[in-house]
Order: structure tokens, then sequence, then C-alpha cells
């Protein structure tokens, strides 16, 4: 679609938007499969005897009553969204999900979305253009710098592309019961060491 990579611009922007903007990537992605996702406004917990986290949208009629678990990854630009098409997961992130799954003993998915550069981001970067060349545009309504910003705008805004082509996503298996077994034996493991090293630093000194 002739986008070119907003993130060489503003690589450190990249989580900012994931927060801002993932209620529209929620909504997006209920409009592409039908159904209305339930975003985790709140920020609200699962856990069971082992694991914990903190999901980013489901199916259900609560967490506690999940169906499907939904794990966000919203692109910062259209080139970086296409390279999710051809490229694995990133370490941790099938483990992480997986996690909720059985947590939630439920199905779950990553989608990765591209949804619009928040209303506050684009007027930030819009103003980090102006004062990029100090003097050479006399306002933000000059001709010359509304052409430059025109395109800067159009590498941020999605609304042109189909919905169906800004969503992607990858389904995930539940554990093995091997992998289940292999990963609670580590956290009984872990918890050995920290109440242990917890010991060991109440007493310093004593």
């Amino acid at each position: 679609h002739g986008r070119r990579s907003a993130k060489e611009r503003m690589e450190l922007q990249q989580l900012k938007k994931g927060k801002l903007a993932q209620t529209d990537s929620v909504a997006l992605l209920s409009v592409v499969d039908g159904v209305d996702y339930i975003e985790n406004t709140e920020k609200e917990r699962i856990s069971n005897d082992f694991l914990s986290g903190e999901v980013d949208a489901y199916l259900g009629t609560s967490l506690q009553n999940m169906r499907v678990v939904v794990d966000l990854k919203n692109s910062f630009d259209e080139p970086s969204f296409l390279k999710k098409l051809n490229c694995g997961l990133e370490n941790g992130i099938e483990e992480q999900v997986q996690g909720y799954m059985d947590i939630g003993q439920c199905e779950g998915f990553i989608a990765h979305t591209l949804v619009n550069m928040p209303d506050i981001m684009l007027l930030e970067e819009k103003r980090r253009l102006f004062y990029s060349l100090p003097g050479e545009y006399i306002s933000e309504d000059s001709p010359s710098f509304l052409k430059k910003w025109e395109q800067v705008e159009r590498d941020m805004v999605f609304d042109d592309i189909p919905k169906h082509q800004r969503v992607f996503k990858i389904k995930i298996e539940p554990f093995a019961p091997s992998e289940q077994q292999k990963l609670y034996d580590r956290v009984k493991i872990c918890r050995d060491w920290l109440n242990l090293f917890h010991d060991r630093y109440q007493n310093l000194n004593k």
C-alpha cells in the first residue's frame, strides 16, 4: 500500500502505541471475526496454583469463564505488520499464551493488528516534524509543510486498507502434559529456592 517504515523515526514510541491503541485493536479484531471480544481494561490478573498473568482480551462471560484468550500485538507500521506474516514468534510469546490457556482451561491465539496511530501521537509527531527544521516553515499551515506532513501521516493511518488485511492470527496449541508438568516442577524448585533465600536474607548479621 506504499507505506514507509515509521519505526525508523519513532522506535521508542512503539510500546506507547501498543498501550494507547489496544482498544482499537480489540475493536478491529471483533469486526474481522464477527464476535465481541472483551478487553481486559481493568488489567485484572488470572492465576492458578502455579501461574499468573494479565490477558489483553478474551471471549466469555468473565475472566474466570473464558472460552478464548487473545494476546494482542499491535504493529507499529505496515512494514512491521507485513513482516509478522513471514516470521516466527519471538521467544517466550507462545509460552506466555499457553500459560493463559492453562489457567483458563480455554483456547487461545495471538493477533497481530494494524490500527491507526493514536491521535495524541499523531499530534506529537506533527509537532516534531515541524520543529525538526526550524525556520523552514512559517507555520504548520504552510503548503510546503502540509505536503510533507501528508506523506508522514499516511505512513501512520491505515483506514483505507481493508480490515481483513490488517489482522494476522496465530493459533496456539496448549501445553502437552509433559510440558505442563515440567513447568510446574520448575515453579516448585523456584519457590523452594526463594524461600531459602528469604530466610538467608532475613538472618543476615544476626
